[in-house]
C-alpha cells in the first residue's frame, strides 16, 4: 500500500470498484484473506462495507468473520 494517505485511500477506493464490478473474480480465496489480514482494521472496514456479500464470493469468509469478532469484541 502506498504511504502517502491520498494515495492509499485512492487504491482502497479503486479496489471498493474492482470488487463491486466483479473484477477480482478468480483470484485465489488464500490471496484475498491474506491481503485482507494485511490490513489495519479501519481500512479492511473501508472495503468490506456494502461489499459483504461480494467479498465473501471471493472466497473472504474466514477475513470477514474475524473483523465481526474484531469489530464486536470476544
Amino acid at each position: 500500500m502506498p504511504e502517502s494517505d491520498t494515495a492509499r485511500w485512492f487504491v482502497l477506493w479503486r479496489l471498493r470498484q474492482a470488487v463491486g464490478a466483479r473484477e477480482l473474480v478468480g483470484m485465489p480465496a488464500e490471496t484475498i484473506n491474506e491481503f485482507l489480514r494485511s490490513l489495519p482494521p479501519e481500512h479492511r472496514a473501508t472495503l468490506l462495507l456494502d461489499l459483504v456479500p461480494t467479498w465473501a464470493e471471493l472466497g473472504a469468509t474466514e477475513v470477514l468473520l474475524e473483523t465481526l469478532r474484531e469489530v464486536t469484541g470476544p
